[in-house]
């Protein structure tokens, strides 16, 4: 009788490990899928396709700029220390470009990418990384 129970016993606690893991590995998948809706979200921004040089001599520093968010766009938005530096790097491009041109041209190229971005958490990113831009010294790139 009690290998019996004990056979019973180990049966259904394999039964419920093996029904534990289909739902992780389900669990998995639909965080996979979700990553990778966010991603092709994030690509779907053509920032080649903006027109730098009406920036004239700030085009360069327009450039970079745009380079920044595309660097946020292929950035792992798990990896925070991925996150931190392109923030940095979205600060300081963006101080550089308004060191150069103004506060008013610069706001109008970080519009044109804003309208284009549909991912929140990269929205967020850049609006963090624009606002981390007052506190910038110098520019340095």
């Amino acid at each position: 009788m009690k290998k019996s129970v004990m056979t019973l016993t180990l049966t259904l606690a394999l039964v419920g490990c093996d029904d534990a893991s289909k739902v992780i590995d389900q669990a998995q998948e639909v965080a996979n899928k979700a990553v990778d809706t966010l991603q092709l979200q994030a690509q779907s921004i053509d920032l080649n396709s903006l027109n730098l040089e009406v920036f004239g001599d700030a085009a360069q520093r327009a450039k970079e700029f745009t380079q920044s968010i595309d660097t946020l766009m292929n950035t792992e938005l798990g990896d925070q220390e991925a996150i931190r530096n392109v923030t940095e790097q979205i600060s300081n491009s963006y101080y550089c470009l308004v060191e150069v041109s103004s506060q008013e041209t610069a706001e109008n190229l970080l519009d044109k990418i804003v309208s284009s971005v549909k991912n929140d958490q990269m929205l967020a990113i850049i609006e963090k990384g624009v606002g981390k831009a007052n506190s910038v010294k110098e520019c340095v790139i």
